[in-house]
């Protein structure tokens, strides 16, 4: 079915360049949104702090957009049969009128609150997690393998996948959560 000849066929330096490309266009992608946003992908609630309602309403996502305008609404989305508001950081002030309003108008209600300070922390721990797993990954190939080429092979791959899906969680407008961390 598949003709496996044709890759012994091509030079080794013939087939790089297009992983090359691929990671030079994630890596043009990630510097572009820095530059625009701060950040080279955009952050979620987890990482950037901020208040995440669950309500269970007959309301359409444009009315409780233009219900909750006053306060740092983020993103309205259905969340398995209620609407999950996600709201920015906000004041103590700010955030006792947003939970007196919604405690108020609707009855079934769930509020998770992140923390400014416990969501940098958050970002703090990932990126620590993740030099470590690079750093495991590396002595675990130099382990088996005796040399460093395939070590760095592994973790310039390694690397190449996650700006790779950097890039892509940018272009589909994904959010950087602790889910998308451990994925």
């Amino acid at each position: 079915m598949f003709d496996l000849e044709v890759y012994s066929r091509i030079p080794a330096k013939k087939m790089i360049v297009i992983p090359v490309i691929v990671l030079l266009l994630a890596l043009s992608i990630l510097s572009y949104f820095y530059l625009t946003t701060g950040e080279p992908v955009r952050m979620g609630v987890a990482f950037k702090g901020g208040t995440v309602v669950y309500l269970t309403t007959d309301s359409t996502d444009d009315e409780l957009r233009a219900e909750f305008a006053d306060f740092k609404l983020i993103d309205v989305r259905d969340a398995s049969g209620s609407k999950m508001l996600i709201f920015g950081p906000m004041d103590e002030e700010e955030k006792d009128q947003l939970l007196s309003r919604i405690s108020s108008k609707y009855g079934e209600v769930q509020i998770e609150d992140m923390g400014e300070e416990y969501s940098k922390e958050q970002q703090k721990q990932a990126l620590r997690a993740l030099f470590f797993a690079f750093a495991l990954m590396a002595i675990v190939v130099l382990l088996v393998f005796r040399t460093a080429v395939p070590a760095f092979a592994v973790i310039l791959s390694a690397f190449s996948d996650i700006v790779t899906a950097g890039a892509c969680m940018n272009i589909f407008g994904i959010e950087l959560t602790l889910g998308t961390v451990a994925a």
